[in-house]
Parts: C-alpha cells; structure tokens; sequence
C-alpha cells in the first residue's frame, strides 16, 4: 500500500539502518559474582513498632467499598422518599381546597369572578356600538391595510360599522 505513497511520504515508511553492536557493559545477573542485591523487606522489622502497626486500620477492598457505597446509597434513597412523603403530604393538605384546587388557583378563580361581577361594557369608555359584538384585532403584519381587514371580516359576516381610526398602518 506504501508504494502509492507520493515520494515524501514513502521516505518516512523506509527502514532505518540496524543498530550497532556494542558490547554488554555487565555479566548476566545470574552470573554474576560478588554481593547480592535484594530488597529491605528483612529491615523492615527493625522500624517498625508492632503495637502502632496493630492499631492502623486495614485498607477496605474493592468488594467492601462497593458494598459500603451501595448500602450508603439505600440509606439516602429511603431517607429522601421519607423526605418527599412527608412534604408532599404537607404541600397536599396545606395546598389543596376541599375542591381540589390550589391556593393560587383559587385565588385567581375568586379574583376572576369578582372582575367578572364588576365589569359592565357599557361603562366602559373605548367600546361604542353592541359590545358584545365589539371585535378587537391585534398582531397585525405592517403590510395590513383597511382594506384587506374590511373584505376580510366581511366575506365571514357583514360589518356593521368600521371605526377606521387610523389603526391600520
């Protein structure tokens, strides 16, 4: 596959020269003669106090730091649906109206309510005509004009009066 290379890259793919002989700089370590080289193991005795070696604690093994990990982690999971029992009963019944709403949601209903008691259109100074008929369009692309609105709403219903205040650009 090397041979499709273009030429500088076929370079880097080229075999180096062999290694020179050297001679080895040491005997064979099995052969060797003179003192033999071990560890400190057997001086480790002279260092080390039994009684302070006995009162260490043992390193956990892999096995037992998965099993403490996991116990752990049941502890937390029934704590925390201990946690969201209770507080979600709390929340339900210090929450919920005997109709099943909220407080915020019953709020809101009786404040609606009130509006709704209280709102008389024909108080109401922008409205002119029937104001049950009143429509009020908003949102309007700038390219809408008048025109277009008028022959729009009247192929759905005859209009009966367009205040054409300008609000059409």
């Amino acid at each position: 596959m090397t041979g499709y290379l273009p030429p500088g890259l076929k370079e880097l793919f080229a075999p180096r020269e062999p290694l020179p002989y050297t001679k080895p700089l040491d005997r064979d370590p099995r052969a060797r003669r003179g003192p033999r080289v071990t560890g400190i193991s057997q001086y480790v005795g002279l260092f080390e106090d039994p009684t302070i070696a006995a009162s260490l604690p043992k390193p956990e093994t892999l096995e037992q730091r998965r099993e403490r990990v996991r116990a752990e982690r049941q502890v937390r999971a029934h704590a925390h649906e201990r946690s969201m029992s209770r507080s979600s009963t709390l929340t339900a019944t210090a929450r919920t109206l005997p109709d099943g709403l909220t407080r915020t949601q019953a709020q809101a209903e009786a404040k609606r309510a009130e509006e709704t008691k209280s709102w008389d259109p024909r108080q109401d100074p922008n409205v002119t005509g029937d104001e049950y008929k009143t429509l009020f369009i908003g949102h309007l692309s700038y390219e809408a004009t008048e025109r277009r609105l008028l022959a729009r709403a009247a192929a759905l219903r005859p209009v009966c009066r367009w205040p054409g205040r300008g609000c059409c650009r």
